[in-house]
């Protein structure tokens, strides 16, 4: 609805006549009454007491106009034209040139989303909250633009501000604006955008549980890990196998992407696994190896053909050395003989003499 501007227009012949003009109205009259139901004059005559008073709009003030239509809610010059006709049929008219204007704002809905708006931020209309991701793009829910008098005018919205990476977690604006045809623009609306990353990522074990033949280096397969976002993770592995102890070990693997999610849930993620644990078992299963020496000269060698776990072999056989290990090491022994010594054998690099007596 629109502002009217009044202006009169017309002289008057009667003693009594009353022509209401000068007001700023919305689109009615001083008493209330919409212009279009209102005549908003009256006539008054010295000779007569009886006067009929008529009313219409016209195309223009001048005279024998045609007759024409008010409508408030569309900006524009109008004419009211009165007439005043006394017992003799005489008459006298006078005009009234009524400007429309629109001097109302549109209306900015924001569509989707949580409602923002507050009294510290009104223009915040709505909030968005997405899953960042590199297998979509984002899409907007746009915004309708309402005006009281050119009516929905949602073409005429501007679109400005962030782009949203759907990729790149964060916080991202887009400003919604809209003028009417009369250039009143509406209070920009502005909706927030978050792009945040709440899905855990995943590690796999290559390889499964494993058992090692003691003394023997063992060397872990390890993990792969992922995530949705970042792509491929390093893993990080917990706990140690100590090949110089026999029993059972627990590796433990793990990782976090660039969000700090976890993948077993850390940072309240969605999506997390339980914890990812290979069993590794230490166990002495090769049987020692004999070796006798007399006068500098190797004279005899017990069998090392068996293999242990993993398929490892007993490199004795073929070295008839070994290291001093807890578990595959030297057995140390006095044996009754007149050999010069006697070693006992398992694994390893390093030369040892025992020497017995005859």
């Amino acid at each position: 609805m629109g502002y009217v501007t009044y202006k009169s227009e017309g002289t008057w012949a009667g003693k009594i006549f009353t022509h209401h003009g000068g007001h700023k109205e919305r689109g009615f009259a001083p008493d209330g009454k919409p212009l279009a139901q209102h005549s908003v004059f009256s006539c008054g005559d010295t000779c007569c007491s009886a006067i009929k008073e008529s009313h219409k709009w016209v195309k223009s003030c001048a005279k024998g106009s045609s007759d024409a239509t008010w409508n408030e809610l569309v900006p524009g010059t109008y004419y009211h034209k009165f007439t005043c006709t006394d017992c003799n049929k005489l008459e006298t008219h006078g005009c009234r040139t009524i400007i429309n204007v629109d001097k109302y704002v549109p209306i900015i809905t924001v569509l989707g989303g949580k409602d923002a708006s507050s009294r510290a931020r009104p223009t915040l209309q709505k909030r968005n909250t997405i899953e960042a991701t590199h297998d979509k793009n984002y899409v907007d829910n746009g915004a309708t633009c309402s005006d009281q008098v050119d009516g929905v005018i949602s073409k005429q919205v501007g679109v400005s501000g962030d782009v949203v990476n759907m990729a790149k977690p964060g916080m991202y604006h887009i400003t919604y604006s809209c003028c009417d045809i009369a250039r009143n623009c509406a209070k920009d609306a502005i909706r927030e955008v978050k792009v945040q990353d709440t899905t855990c990522p995943t590690c796999k074990i290559t390889g499964g549980n494993a058992k090692r033949e003691a003394s023997f280096t063992y060397k872990d397969a390890g993990a792969t890990c992922t995530d949705s976002l970042d792509g491929t993770l390093k893993a990080k592995t917990t706990g140690r196998v100590n090949t110089e102890a026999t029993g059972t070990y627990t590796l433990t693997y793990s990782t976090m992407d660039a969000a700090k999610n976890t993948n077993t849930g850390g940072n309240k993620c969605k999506g997390g696994q339980k914890a990812q644990t290979r069993q590794v078992i230490v166990a002495d299963t090769l049987k020692p190896v004999i070796a006798l020496h007399f006068g500098g000269k190797k004279i005899h060698v017990s069998g090392a053909t068996d293999t242990g776990l993993n398929k490892q072999r007993n490199p004795a056989a073929t070295k008839f050395m070994a290291e001093s290990s807890s578990v595959n090491g030297w057995i140390i022994a006095a044996v009754g003989s007149a050999v010069a010594g006697v070693a006992l054998l398992a694994l390893g690099s390093k030369t040892t003499q025992v020497s017995v007596p005859v």
